[in-house]
């Protein structure tokens, strides 16, 4: 049960969005009866160690997020980034050279 954990754990940690519990039953090959438990008791863990994230049922499945009472704190992180865009993102308003005739 303690490797399962860890296995689920580590697949929500690094998935790209929200894991359902069919998608972690897929990926475990388990029935997914057994793999719920297994993260309603991860949720309550994480709960109640009161870390700076949790684990959280977002749009169909499961994903660490930050705690939002740290928001204020976090939003430095984004304020010191400076914004780039591609040059696809720019190509709508780009000058077009003026042409003479």
């Amino acid at each position: 049960m303690d490797s399962l954990r860890k296995v689920i754990e580590a697949f929500i940690f690094v998935a790209e969005s929200p894991l359902s519990l069919d998608r972690l039953a897929v990926l475990l090959d388990r029935p997914r009866a057994e793999i719920k438990p297994v993260v309603e008791q991860l949720q309550q863990e994480y709960a109640d160690s009161r870390r700076g994230f949790n684990l959280a049922a977002v749009a169909g499945g499961y994903q660490f997020r930050t705690s939002a009472e740290l928001a204020p704190q976090l939003r430095r992180l984004n304020k010191d980034r400076s914004t780039r865009f591609s040059r696809a993102a720019m190509e709508p308003y780009r000058l077009s050279p003026i042409v003479s005739r």
